[in-house]
């Protein structure tokens, strides 16, 4: 039927009866049925779904080629050195953190909410500091604050401050001495510091480059002595 033909059929002059002329051109409305049991298991279903999904969400952040920052629900700022990865469960915990590569984190302060990091074999926790975490090899560097380093979040670990660093050696969480062409006397104070002893040395205008982790101090002054041909006294 076309539509003038329609029109001309149902039209009555002070009336047009709009549901016959419905049911004649599309056929009966369709009826519905509400089913309040299975309406609402229904309701809960999807709402179970939407809550598992909401709380499984990560939020992922990348760096390909060059260095990205980006600032975190709790304020902390984070620089991803190129080729890292970090990632989070937002609404489980926003400062418990996964990552890959090498990572600057400026950590905002919350003392009752550690910060934690997780790479694939070591594990940082932090209240509120400044440092840089890299995968591999696992070690942090801290730049100001104090941070506990360690293989996993219930292994042992240590403990470090600002101008200290770490890695994992031999299977375990172990500080290390980075010295880069610095004189004797800053070399000896820093070894004195840490094994709480008194070093010096009479030889002057000597410097020395190295890397110590986990050696003893005797170990430490014999490499020394040999290396810049000086005499260690220890008090």
């Amino acid at each position: 039927m076309d539509t003038l033909s329609f029109i001309l059929r149902f039209f009555r002059e002070g009336r047009f009866d709009g549901k016959k002329a419905y049911a004649k051109l599309y056929g009966r409305p369709r009826r519905y049925y509400f089913v309040p049991g299975i309406a609402a298991a229904a309701a809960i279903a999807l709402g179970v779904f939407l809550f598992t999904a909401r709380q499984n969400s990560q939020m992922r952040y990348y760096a390909y080629d060059v260095s990205q920052s980006f600032t975190l629900k709790d304020g902390t700022e984070v620089t991803l050195s190129p080729g890292s990865s970090l990632s989070l469960k937002p609404h489980r915990n926003p400062r418990a953190v996964n990552m890959t590569g090498t990572i600057r984190f400026s950590v905002t302060k919350d003392p009752e909410h550690p910060f934690t990091v997780q790479t694939k074999n070591a594990f940082v926790e932090v209240l509120g500091t400044v440092f840089t975490v890299s995968d591999s090899p696992a070690r942090v560097d801290v730049e100001e604050g104090r941070v506990s380093f360690s293989l996993s979040e219930n292994a042992p670990g240590v403990i470090l401050t600002a101008g200290e660093s770490a890695r994992v050696k031999n299977g375990k969480a172990v500080k290390e001495l980075v010295f880069e062409d610095a004189p004797l006397e800053e070399v000896l104070k820093a070894l004195s510091e840490r094994f709480g002893v008194q070093l010096s040395s009479a030889s002057r205008g000597k410097r020395l480059s190295a890397e110590f982790t986990d050696e003893s101090l005797e170990e430490i002054i014999l490499l020394i002595e040999d290396a810049l041909d000086v005499q260690i006294v220890v008090k």
